[in-house]
């Protein structure tokens, strides 16, 4: 909850909130679907998701912001890709909630943090750039980084039998203060690319 706090006053100090659209199957708020939200959201809007579980596939395309109330707050759902952050897409994030889903990027400026991924596979295409996982927990799965212009920062994450591969020439993929059990990284860079990975633990 502290890291989710934090998370939520970055995005309003920064100015990415414009409305807030609460989701809750309850009734009890705008949308009963994160989907709907979506769908009626703006550039710039918090997705304020109340705890459920959301069997759901979303293909953003908006710049919003998907923030969860805690992490019994579930997205889940059995395909390819089930959260697609879209080409176009600026200033999105996933903010707090449980995944049992998989994930691509394709955009800029992504923020992830504060979420539990469970045996999902996460990737972001050479059509990303900036992208920002922090403080999250991940059990099983695999990340894929293979950024081609911009940068990304891995930071303050804990793996769990996850594999993280990194083949990019992206500005600069940052790996610091995480720790990895039983999980391994893979990282290599080409042209302008860089690589820095300190202060972990394995």
């Amino acid at each position: 909850m502290k890291n989710l706090i934090l998370f939520v006053a970055i995005l309003t100090t920064f100015g990415f909130s414009q409305n807030v659209i609460v989701v809750d199957q309850a009734g009890g708020g705008n949308y009963l679907t994160i989907a709907a939200a979506i769908a009626a959201a703006n550039n710039g809007d918090t997705i304020k998701v109340l705890p459920a579980t959301y069997t759901e596939m979303l293909s953003i395309t908006k710049g919003v912001n998907l923030v969860a109330m805690d992490t019994n707050t579930v997205i889940q759902y059995s395909y390819s890709y089930t959260i697609t952050f879209s080409t176009g897409t600026t200033n999105g994030s996933l903010i707090g909630f449980k995944v049992k889903a998989n994930m691509s990027f394709a955009g800029n400026n992504f923020i992830v943090g504060g979420n539990i991924f469970e045996q999902g596979a996460i990737s972001a295409t050479a059509n990303t750039n900036d992208v920002t996982f922090a403080s999250n927990t991940f059990r099983g799965g695999s990340i894929s980084l293979g950024m081609g212009t911009g940068s990304a920062n891995f930071t303050d994450n804990k793996l769990y039998g996850l594999a993280l591969t990194s083949s990019h020439s992206a500005r600069e993929l940052i790996v610091k203060n995480n720790i990895f059990n039983y999980s391994t990284i893979n990282a290599s860079s080409s042209g302008n690319g860089k690589t820095v990975v300190f202060n972990n633990t394995f």
